[in-house]
């Protein structure tokens, strides 16, 4: 975390946090996967089809995944989870950076949640800095 608040400061003037609805949902578990999540209850026998937030294993495969997403924009985007940090050094930058994060997404059909997401800004708020 100290990294991503160190690189937050290298006179990057406008930030967009961009917030995926129910993020660990969004990422469907492989047919083979799904026993591994199984669990019995008085209705029956059932196995979770999407990643939970319950496994152990769940936030490494998440942030795996994410950065695996958001590959083609590394050098100006930042993902901690479900939290996508965007920095740029103008706003005509800026407006570049959200348009290909937004592609990575659409690609993937991923969805934002549009209430918590932040849009070019010049302050952040990440992780509660």
């Amino acid at each position: 975390m100290e990294d991503l608040l160190q690189e937050l400061g290298k006179g990057y003037t406008y930030f967009s946090r961009l917030d995926l609805k129910s993020g660990y949902h969004q990422f469907r578990l492989p047919t083979a996967d799904r026993p591994k999540t199984a669990f019995v209850v008085s209705q029956g026998h059932y196995e979770f089809r999407v990643l939970s937030m319950g496994p152990q294993s769940a936030p490494a495969a998440f942030q795996k995944t994410m950065y695996a997403v958001m590959k083609s924009c590394r050098e100006f985007c930042h993902v901690f989870l479900d939290d996508i940090i965007i920095c740029s050094k103008s706003f005509d930058e800026h407006i570049n950076h959200l348009k290909l994060a937004f592609e990575a997404l659409a690609k993937q059909k991923l969805v934002l949640n549009a209430s918590k997401c932040e849009l070019a800004v010049q302050q952040v708020v990440v992780l509660g800095h």
